[in-house]
């Protein structure tokens, strides 16, 4: 036997074309093991070696079609069994792992009771003393053939495309045998009957604050198209018995889909959990024909069709593809609209407008901004804009007087009425400008108004003083009708 060295990407190709004689490869089959019934049931869409066994099958069939987890698992041990009996593949056991880290880097997430980093990692990693910004390296054992959700199957590739594109839900890292809802919030599952068959409902309730990394919004109609895309095309990596079985779908609203699978199968939800991608890219023929069809289409390598400094590797995670030098580097940027990203988590303003100002007297407005740590911004550009009807009838930049405040001055002469105020505050944060405006209402007295209450003072003594002289002349007036006692006569 001659054994013969081959980059990993070739060894892929071959396997894919199977025109190999022999390989050694090592499968994960991630925490749900579903994976099993596409390896080695006869025709199964990761079946590379052939294998058929009419045992297996039906070993495998009890794995997969049935609702009782502990029938299942009873199920695959033995297929397992007989496959090791058959087939040079050697079953491996995960155990716990021991995963290290520089200790200059804090927020690391860990997968219990198994160990290894969680998804989440990505989303909380950061250098210690420096909660926001700086750089993340994770090394990469190969370079990635393809950057494709749909072709891809090295772990280097799979690495790269999640940051990117997401799943419905992940493994909750307090404990991987559990589900922690992502683009879908929750879920239900019902068996069903259509016609004389059983048929199982799973109803997906989405996210619906979730954007896409070019700015459309994420509806049911993306997991729709990713659905019908895999039961369509049959990519190897994706194409499951689920998406064979997908009888049709609902869409009740832009957030709630409903797919009805012929038969029943604890696997089915497993299954549909893909990663979901943009109808708007992957809908898009002429894109995807220009690349010589969807297997040939690498997303990070094509511009995107309508916004300029993005690629078509658009999706809805935490990260965006931003360059690539082969053999060398893959770079990822922060998505600084990411939907799970606190939306007061990168700069905090807040206004100080006075309600009501006198004409002539100047309208002082004060803004203080601070970033993500809470520390104040000494670049930020604020606009102060005073607006009457709709249009800007002032507009003023204010100045930074120190620690994150900035002051505006408005000049209110030939002003009067009510106005409402704009402030836009844009700031830069780890190579991204955010945005944030704050709205008010400003009330500009004429100026005699001033007067005013020195002319209602004024007036309500001279009131006081009219009703003071009027009540002594009322009392004067009696007193000198009264004839004195002394001049009294009695007539007889």
């Amino acid at each position: 036997m001659k054994i013969e060295a081959i980059e990993f990407q070739a060894l892929v190709s071959q396997i894919y074309s199977k025109t190999f004689k022999s390989f050694i490869l090592y499968l994960g089959w991630n925490r749900i093991p579903t994976l099993a019934y596409e390896l080695f049931r006869t025709g199964g869409s990761w079946n590379f070696w052939g294998l058929s066994d009419p045992q297996i099958d039906e070993l495998l069939k009890q794995f997969y079609f049935t609702t009782d987890i502990q029938a299942a698992k009873a199920a695959l041990w033995k297929a397992q069994e007989k496959v090791a009996d058959i087939l040079p593949y050697i079953p491996i056991y995960m155990g716990i792992a021991n995963v290290g880290f520089r200790t200059n880097v804090a927020g690391i997430v860990l997968n219990k009771p198994l160990g290894g980093q969680s998804y989440l990692t990505l989303l909380n990693v950061h250098h210690v003393g420096e909660p926001f910004g700086g750089t993340y390296k994770e090394p990469l054992g190969s370079d990635p053939r393809t950057l494709n959700p749909f072709t891809a199957i090295s772990g280097d590739e799979v690495a790269v495309i999640d940051n990117v594109y997401e799943y419905l839900f992940i493994a909750n890292p307090d404990q991987v045998s559990s589900d922690l809802p992502w683009l879908a919030r929750s879920w239900t599952i019902e068996k069903v009957t259509i016609g004389k068959s059983n048929v199982t409902k799973i109803t997906f309730h989405l996210a619906d604050n979730v954007t896409w990394q070019d700015g459309v919004k994420f509806t049911a109609r993306d997991v729709n198209f990713t659905w019908f895309f895999i039961k369509t095309n049959r990519p190897t990596q994706m194409y499951s018995k689920a998406f064979e079985n997908l009888i049709k779908t609902e869409l009740p609203d832009d957030y709630t889909i409903v797919a009805y699978i012929n038969g029943t199968s604890w696997a089915y939800l497993y299954d549909l959990n893909v990663r979901i991608v943009p109808m708007h890219i992957w809908g898009n023929s002429s894109l995807l024909q220009s690349a010589g069809g969807w297997e040939k289409f690498d997303p990070s390598k094509v511009p995107h069709p309508s916004v300029k400094g993005l690629t078509a590797m658009v999706g809805t995670g935490p990260f965006i593809f931003a360059d690539r030098k082969l053999g060398e580097y893959i770079l990822l940027r922060w998505n600084p609209n990411y939907w799970r990203r606190h939306p007061e988590k990168t700069i905090v303003t807040q206004a100080s407008i006075p309600s009501a100002v006198q004409a002539g007297n100047p309208l002082s407005i004060a803004v203080t901004v601070k970033d993500y740590q809470g520390q104040p911004v000494p670049n930020a550009t604020v606009t102060v804009r005073l607006l009457s009807g709709g249009s800007a009838i002032k507009e003023i930049q204010a100045v930074h007087v120190g620690g994150g405040v900035y002051n505006a001055t408005i000049d209110t002469a030939g002003l009067s009425g009510s106005y409402n105020v704009s402030v836009m505050v844009k700031a830069g944060l780890a190579g991204t400008v955010f945005a944030r405006s704050l709205t008010g209402t400003v009330t500009v007295r004429s100026a005699w108004e001033q007067y005013l209450p020195i002319i209602i003072l004024a007036a309500v003594i001279a009131v006081v003083i009219v009703a003071i002289i009027a009540v002594r002349k009322r009392a004067r007036k009696p007193e000198a009708q009264q004839p004195s006692e002394s001049g009294a006569q009695q007539s007889s």
